[in-house]
């Protein structure tokens, strides 16, 4: 397994990057870099902004000492909290702490 620091070229920007190698938890959307929807970090971040009661999360990657920062601010949504992660997070509960 390469780290995107491995990959990337010198003289590319991550967005470039990304949209060359589609295998990372980042996308292109509007012409905007953005954490996946569908990518499990998606889920960890809205789970623990429903279970902190928090609203927003500063999601940050950084890549190496060249590229700079890239920041995305994560609002809490409930809808897909309810119909995304809910579920999956009620039956790991039931299965883990209410066995008979």
């Amino acid at each position: 397994m390469y780290t995107a620091s491995q990959l990337i070229r010198e003289d590319e920007t991550l967005k470039e990057f990304v949209k060359r190698y589609k295998n990372t938890f980042l996308e292109v959307t509007s012409g905007d870099l953005r954490l996946k929807r569908s990518h499990g970090y998606f889920y960890q971040i809205q789970g623990q902004l429903h279970i902190t009661r928090r609203k927003v999360c500063h999601f940050i990657v950084f890549v190496n000492r060249i590229q700079p920062l890239f920041t995305e601010r994560i609002a809490r949504d409930e809808g897909f909290w309810s119909i995304k992660c809910f579920p999956g997070w009620r039956n790991f509960i039931k299965s883990v702490c209410c066995q008979n």
